[in-house]
């Protein structure tokens, strides 16, 4: 989601007006897609958060936007991937520059740079309740790699036959 909303910020100039979004309905993913772009907006001007005021002042808005608990938690997490590890993401002609950087150490944590942002994926929490139907021991065969677990939006469901 925060690779699209980068692309599709980057796209869209500054005098071209708002951006039209619109799902099926135009109020579920419409609504995250909106919170989420609006919120990261809020933390650069007002350096705060407020995903509970954001969602009801837009609800006066349209409402319904932001429809399950499922998108508001997707909302958090986006939001939390955003400010811990902000945009990740390089241009292949930045990549030798980055690297250098990454060579370096970094004085306040005395580690090479490479240590600390590889430091940064190992304390990344997964959310393990979305993925308890992978780890049910019935499935535990149908996993090809037990460290990677689909979560349960992504789980491709295989019934097993038996003779």
């Amino acid at each position: 989601m925060l690779k699209f909303l980068k692309k599709v910020k980057t796209v869209n100039s500054s005098f071209a007006g708002p951006i039209v979004v619109h799902c099926s309905a135009g109020v579920g993913r419409t609504g995250t897609f909106i919170v989420i772009d609006g919120v990261i907006d809020m933390m650069h001007q007002e350096q705060k958060i407020d995903v509970f005021g954001f969602v009801s002042k837009i609800r006066d808005q349209r409402s319904q936007l932001v429809q399950t608990d499922i998108q508001y938690s997707f909302i958090y997490q986006a939001l939390l991937e955003y400010y811990l590890y902000g945009d990740t993401e390089l241009d292949v002609s930045s990549l030798e520059g980055h690297l250098h950087k990454l060579h370096n150490t970094h004085a306040a944590f005395d580690r090479v740079g490479l240590e600390e942002e590889f430091k940064k994926l190992t304390n990344m929490r997964i959310m393990k309740e979305n993925m308890r139907m992978g780890n049910l021991p019935a499935n535990m065969k149908k996993n090809r790699v037990l460290q990677i677990i689909p979560c349960k939006e992504r789980r491709k469901s295989y019934n097993t036959q038996t003779e």
